[in-house]
């Protein structure tokens, strides 16, 4: 099995100029996937600015380049979200609860202006 492996890798690095440049973009792979996330969310981001109902929002949060979350404008970016976050090198998408204002209302309670408006909430994305 040593053996093996050792003859594939020198198949694919015949010099050792080829296995310096191997190690480092290994050494940089952290770095590549973060600049693949960050072009991933900002498409994705793009996409929702033109395509979101007027009821919803989205906005930043977590590492801002990287974390975006989704809520009805009526209660709040400090209520339950849609996010997408980068977390060790993987994508994740789910559902968050935000925290209380400081005053101990609740900040996932509707406006008092919406509050004849709360009989259903409208979709995250149109057809």
């Amino acid at each position: 099995m040593q053996k093996e492996l050792i003859y594939s890798a020198s198949k694919l690095f015949p010099t050792f100029e080829h296995w310096q440049s191997f190690l480092e973009l290994a050494n940089s792979k952290d770095a590549i996937v973060t600049s693949w996330f960050i072009e991933a969310t900002t498409k994705i981001r793009r996409h929702f600015i033109e395509t979101l109902p007027t009821e919803w929002d989205c906005a930043p949060w977590g590492t801002t380049d990287l974390d975006t979350r989704w809520f009805l404008k009526q209660f709040g970016p400090d209520s339950l979200t849609v996010s997408w976050a980068h977390l060790d090198t993987a994508p994740e998408i789910g559902l968050e609860k935000g925290g209380s204002s400081t005053n101990g209302q609740k900040t996932n309670q509707p406006k008092e202006e919406d509050e004849d408006k709360t009989n259903g909430s409208p979709p995250l994305a149109r057809d």
